[in-house]
């Protein structure tokens, strides 16, 4: 029964702990934009960064070479290679 009330005891916190991030999150986004309209220079600053693109030739070049990778590997495990 101890064991259960613990338990209970530990998710409930874990809630409130969990309510609490998303409500500080909210007030740090509210104070990003606060200072956003205040200094609007610092848009661009904060912009997130582009994702870079792999070219399929960097992509094809890496396959292979994960290929080689797992085929050793499994050559030292005396797996069968294929």
């Amino acid at each position: 029964m101890a064991d259960i009330q613990n338990q209970a005891a530990d998710d409930f916190k874990s809630q409130l702990a969990e309510l609490g991030a998303k409500l500080r999150l909210r007030e740090l986004e509210e104070e990003r934009e606060r200072i956003l309209s205040a200094f609007p220079s610092l848009r661009d600053v904060t912009a997130k960064p582009r994702s870079r693109r792999i070219s399929d030739e960097k992509r094809r070049a890496m396959s292979e070479g994960m290929k080689h990778y797992w085929a050793q590997v499994k050559a030292r495990r005396g797996e069968q290679v294929g």
